[in-house]
């Protein structure tokens, strides 16, 4: 089997660990597993060389790869949907996300609009669009959130820029680089103190499953009481089964409904 590794390593937001592009040690360890199975791996480096790939090759039957893993980081949200939707159109089997679910969860707001019609509970939070005139009553934050409170930009993922804010410095100085850096809304949530899980769920065809459960610890198996971008991406964590019967099949049930409506 041949298998495309689809990412990006060419673009950037800004300096340091919020950066915009799939990290090349998690696509060389990625690319060393496939070969260590025997795999044949061919490394597609972001859409152009997709696009050069496919056409080049369309004088032959079928496609270049038996199957694409798309890894275009999740924060160039606008171009992985560009990739799903070129792959779609050229009927090429990908690992990853629809297009439909990669757009609705490029706006972060608006999928709590989906999962509460869905009954679906979510975070209290109150949305700002963009263009940002005004910096937001912080009195009225913590009547309606609580403190402390999370500020996350709506469009993006991996846990870029989410912060926990104690106090009203905090606040001003993220809202202040919110508004500079990120265009597509401000997101704040109240702070929930609890366990971050995560439900992987497969699809090919046919009806979904949820694989299970997973918790996040540290190396030293403790627990991670606010998951960042640089505990998710740049220090070392392990994955356990989470094993607590009644929450597990809660949020299967929650994932799987969510899973079936995108």
């Amino acid at each position: 089997m041949k298998i495309g590794l689809l990412y990006d390593a060419n673009n950037y937001t800004y300096n340091g660990n919020e950066t915009d592009y799939s990290l090349l040690s998690e696509i060389t360890k990625i690319s060393n597993g496939f070969k260590e199975l025997n795999y044949d791996i061919d490394l597609i480096n972001g859409l152009e060389e997709l696009v050069f790939k496919i056409t080049k090759y369309s004088n032959k039957n079928g496609a270049p790869w038996d199957i694409v893993m798309n890894h275009i980081s999740w924060t160039r949200t606008l171009q992985k949907e560009s990739v799903t939707a070129f792959l779609e159109f050229y009927k090429i089997p990908y690992i990853g996300n629809s297009q439909k679910a990669l757009t609705l969860c490029a706006d972060k707001y608006c999928s709590k609009l989906f999962a509460k019609e869905l009954g679906i509970p979510v975070p209290k939070y109150i949305y700002q669009e963009f263009p940002y005139s005004y910096i937001m009553d912080y009195t009225h934050i913590i009547s309606e959130l609580g403190s402390p409170f999370i500020i996350k930009a709506n469009g993006t993922s991996g846990s870029i820029g989410v912060k926990k804010i104690d106090n009203y410095s905090e606040y001003q100085k993220a809202w202040k680089e919110f508004s500079e850096k990120w265009h597509d809304g401000i997101l704040l949530e109240e702070y929930i103190v609890g366990t971050d899980l995560t439900v992987p769920v497969l699809r090919n065809n046919r009806r979904p499953f949820a694989l299970g459960v997973v918790q996040y610890k540290t190396s030293n198996n403790d627990s991670i009481p606010f998951f960042t971008r640089n505990i998710k991406y740049f220090e070392e964590i392990s994955c356990i089964n989470y094993e607590n019967n009644k929450i597990c099949n809660q949020v299967k049930k929650y994932s799987l409904k969510m899973h079936k409506a995108t």
